[in-house]
């Protein structure tokens, strides 16, 4: 739930940190993308740092810190 949580704060619809997460070299369909974000599956190491570096980036912006932990720190 940290990345819908991250989502919320962020103030991104899941379609737009879908493709946010698709430019950023994700290639999860949003369907599976969906359950990453609410967390009924869990992504590869890959997939959960380009989501979480989609969301970091989206805090950034807002010059916020970038909350969202990666796979391996």
């Amino acid at each position: 739930m940290v990345f819908e949580a991250a989502r919320q704060q962020a103030m991104l619809t899941l379609d737009d940190l879908w493709i946010r997460y698709l430019g950023l070299g994700g290639t999860a369909i949003q369907s599976e993308f969906k359950g990453y974000v609410e967390g009924t599956s869990h992504p590869s190491d890959h997939d959960h740092d380009v989501l979480a570096h989609a969301l970091n980036e989206r805090f950034m912006d807002m010059d916020m810190d970038s909350p969202v932990p990666y796979s391996h720190p």
